[in-house]
């Protein structure tokens, strides 16, 4: 099923596992500086997403939890 790795790409940005590219050197030739852009993008994307379907899941008590939260260790 092709969702599966769009699921496993979610997961990795949710958790912390994948963050951005790297941003290339203003030296790297523009092939690299092109690829950045691409995958910079294709993260963007899959961010927001990430982001909506988390917001969108929550009810109000998480919502106030993430309110008054001074963490992310949850505490």
């Amino acid at each position: 099923m092709e969702f599966k790795p769009q699921i496993e790409q979610l997961q990795d940005i949710v958790k912390g596992n994948k963050g951005p590219p790297e941003v290339p050197d203003v030296k790297e030739p523009d092939a690299v500086k092109l690829k950045y852009e691409h995958d910079y993008k294709i993260f963007n994307k899959g961010e927001a997403l990430a982001q909506l379907i988390l917001v969108s899941s929550m009810n109000d008590t998480n919502i106030d939890l993430t309110a008054t939260c001074k963490s992310n260790s949850g505490e």
